[in-house]
């Protein structure tokens, strides 16, 4: 796959969503030149300057290389040779520390010097929470999936990065403490994300597949795209789908709207979330937590742990010993490290038009959750 001085990779593109489109603007022209795409249509025509190839192309010789920007059947990626593929879509979207939501925020970090406040968090404060309506200068560092191990070490990382912070807003649900990302069978994968930031993925065993993508990939994709790609890829998202990952939600969740086979999926869903029996993960997160909470206050870092508002069909469905356990190490450890705490779970004030879904906030819904903050804090 050395290309010497001679010639530029040859390069087919397969996918025409965002990736897909991205690509030629952050290919390194030096090295690698977009050949046309690739398509498992019979019935194609060209796209804009490029022409589109079916799958016979894939046995001309002089394509070196073939980028997957988009989830590829079976059948078609048996006809490629392994040597010639580049998972573009599985790199960046998943793994190679460069999640799209998650690059998006800590892009959007890194750009600003100055900050005096961190949320951290999951998704629940990732997109139920607006930092511009706050009366500090507050990064936004919740991400999808992220549990306490990880808020606190990017806590850490964040205040290794701004000595000026001064505030800490983060969150506790009835299951944090029994849940673990890195130990995920399915959403482990995320805890690569935070090695380029945080130096590991906690109790995340990468098997072989996670590993050639990131390692042998990115070789690959360091060499024929441009150096600050990831950057370059954001820009061109936000140019094709509007500005990115700010949190934009108009649906409006209501559970009254639900049909049957709906409601007992979403049912089942939320009892998958509280179903974590997993002492030893509760034993953990609890001392990580009052690391975290020590943390802020032996750094004079004034503190808010918010459970984030769920909707009805999600509240009602809470264990009850779950619940009063976690209320009872909040307590313990709120008695000696002297932060401020609020339940937003079953506020009344928030009912189901401030959901895009049955737990995350829409845009009222965030503004709302915000404005509360603000008020009785003074964030």
């Amino acid at each position: 796959m050395d290309n010497g001085c001679t010639k530029r990779l040859k390069c087919l593109i397969y996918g025409f969503n965002s990736i897909g489109i991205s690509i030629p603007s952050i290919m390194n022209p030096e090295i690698a030149e977009v050949f046309g795409y690739l398509t498992k249509d019979t019935d194609y025509s060209d796209f804009g300057k490029y022409h589109v190839f079916g799958r016979e192309i894939l046995k001309d010789d002089k394509i070196d290389l073939v980028i997957l920007c988009d989830v590829i059947e079976p059948e078609l990626i048996c006809e490629i040779p392994q040597s010639k593929i580049v998972y573009m879509y599985s790199f960046i979207v998943n793994l190679n520390g460069f999640g799209l939501d998650f690059c998006a925020n800590m892009n959007r970090y890194i750009s600003k010097e100055k900050y005096d406040g961190v949320i951290t968090g999951l998704s629940y404060l990732q997109f139920g929470i607006d930092a511009k309506l706050l009366n500090h200068e507050f990064g936004n560092l919740a991400n999808p999936g992220q549990d306490i191990y990880f808020d606190f070490e990017l806590f850490k990382w964040a205040c290794s990065k701004n000595k000026d912070i001064k505030y800490c807003i983060t969150w506790i649900s009835p299951y944090s403490f029994w849940y673990d990302l890195s130990k995920s069978k399915i959403n482990g994968f995320r805890a690569l994300h935070y090695i380029p930031y945080v130096g590991n993925s906690h109790h995340h065993k990468d098997d072989s597949s996670y590993q050639y993508i990131f390692n042998n990939q990115n070789n690959i994709i360091n060499k024929i795209l441009k150096s600050n790609y990831i950057y370059l890829f954001l820009e061109c998202y936000r140019v094709l789908t509007g500005e990115i990952f700010t949190g934009n939600r108009t649906d409006k969740f209501s559970e009254a709207i639900l049909s049957k086979d709906q409601r007992q999926a979403t049912i089942i869903e939320i009892e998958k979330i509280f179903n974590k029996p997993y002492q030893e993960t509760f034993n953990e997160n609890i001392l990580i937590f009052e690391r975290y909470m020590k943390f802020t206050y032996d750094n004079n870092i004034k503190s808010l742990v918010i459970v984030p508002p769920f909707s009805k069909i999600m509240s009602e469905r809470i264990p009850n010993e779950m619940e009063n356990e976690t209320l009872r190490v909040i307590k313990e450890l709120q008695a000696k490290y002297k932060f401020e705490y609020v339940d937003f779970m079953r506020d009344k004030d928030f009912n189901d038009e401030h959901f895009y879904n049955f737990s995350h906030l829409n845009n009222w819904g965030k503004k709302l959750l915000t404005e509360k903050i603000v008020l009785k804090y003074g964030f």
